[in-house]
């Protein structure tokens, strides 16, 4: 996904990492937002708990590489359904009138049985 911003590349790469604002947007709204940690360095974790429909979802990752103001790449989790673990980079590039970010998440789909059937079948017409 790729989004320009009307602002320079430091200004977004911060509401990316800092601790009062990332919670307010990041797999959450202001609204919905119940709680929300971050320790933005490498090695550190972050968490967010959203309350929607009287329930709560929570994302946890860690931060793998943090180069500002070009580059984040940390790791995205639901363990209340998954075991997986996706991976997620930021990057913001400067352009002329602000910035623009590309956000790539890479899925990890887990094994099912009858999958490697159809591979076969996609892969051999």
């Amino acid at each position: 996904m790729k989004r320009h911003f009307d602002s320079k590349a430091k200004k977004v790469f911060d509401a990316w990492i800092n601790p009062e604002l990332f919670g307010k947007w990041l797999f959450t709204m202001e609204t919905t937002n119940k709680d929300a940690k971050n320790e933005p360095q490498v090695g550190g974790i972050w968490e967010i708990i959203d309350q929607r429909g009287g329930k709560d979802y929570r994302a946890i990752g860690e931060y793998i590489e943090i180069d500002r103001p070009n580059r984040i790449v940390f790791t995205f989790r639901m363990p209340q359904f998954s075991d997986t673990e996706d991976g997620i980079t930021v990057v913001i590039n400067p352009v002329e009138n602000g910035c623009e970010m590309t956000f790539t998440q890479e899925i990890v789909v887990p094994h099912q049985e009858g999958w490697s059937d159809l591979e076969e079948l996609h892969y051999n017409k």
